[in-house]
């Protein structure tokens, strides 16, 4: 689906779940819940490296964050 989406739906997409995640870490924080939110930080880093690397291997390092 993602190879279907044009730049400014990719750019769409990409924000509402930047804003979702954002929204998460910062209700992990405010309860204080230190180990959960590293825990979603690892994992979200984890994710991103997953896909990145993949764009990479699929264009040959031109790869645009």
């Amino acid at each position: 689906m993602t190879s279907s989406l044009v730049g400014s739906e990719m750019c769409i997409r990409d924000r509402n779940r930047k804003n979702i995640q954002n929204n998460k870490l910062d209700d992990l924080l405010l309860a204080h819940d230190v180990n959960q939110a590293c825990e979603y930080i690892q994992d979200t880093y984890l994710e991103f490296r997953s896909c990145y690397l993949k764009e990479y291997e699929q264009t040959g390092g031109n790869v645009d964050i």
